[in-house]
């Protein structure tokens, strides 16, 4: 875990861990990447799902 402050008093908190961060957006979004859609975004990376299929 990330904690930052600022000078307004807020306080930030990110999670560092892979699996939690993963676990949370597969979660959330409820959009899958397809193949397609990650060749676009991502070219030349190998096509590695994010996210299980439910």
């Amino acid at each position: 875990m990330i904690y930052a402050g600022g000078n307004l008093g807020e306080v930030r908190i990110w999670d560092t861990d892979v699996e939690r961060a993963l676990d949370w957006i597969c979660g959330t979004t409820g959009v899958r990447l397809t193949e397609q859609e990650w060749a676009d975004r991502l070219p030349g990376v190998p096509w590695t799902p994010p996210c299980e299929e439910p």
